[in-house]
């Protein structure tokens, strides 16, 4: 098969809701095109749930260890394995990175910064040529 880089994938090879997964998905704020997201995949929800659970952690490292109800009353499973300074602080350096990940994304969709990192996935979809990403190798490409 004869393949040029300058045009667009041709219709074997690409994926038409590659482009809008990541929106989909809930992880970036505006699509190219008019989509539906499901209600459950909306970034302001998983925002609140994310600083939820920073706090709950936070809160289950404050905890004194006398009193184990109060630990079965937050949930914190990690108290009753016997590690609990190590889940809640690994839970909370791992979910804070979602949070920040999530605040840069709405920063650049407010001040009007377009992603650089989705020209691949608009080639995956047929919007872009592979040479535009960069791309011009064959076997890369497929």
């Amino acid at each position: 098969m004869d393949f040029d880089p300058n045009n667009i994938l041709p219709n074997d090879v690409l994926i038409d809701s590659a482009e809008t997964h990541l929106y989909r998905i809930g992880l970036i704020p505006s699509p190219n095109e008019s989509i539906e997201r499901k209600r459950y995949e909306n970034p302001v929800l998983k925002f609140i749930i994310s600083l939820h659970l920073i706090i709950r952690y936070i809160i289950a490292l404050q905890l004194s260890e006398e009193n184990e109800d109060i630990f079965l009353f937050i949930g914190d499973f990690s108290y009753f394995l016997r590690a609990r300074i190590h889940f809640n602080t690994a839970g909370c350096l791992i979910v804070s990175i979602t949070v920040f990940s999530q605040l840069v994304q709405y920063y650049n969709y407010k001040n009007d910064i377009k992603p650089s990192y989705l020209k691949p996935y608009e080639m995956l979809s047929g919007l872009k040529s592979p040479k535009s990403v960069g791309l011009t190798d064959k076997e890369e490409i497929y």
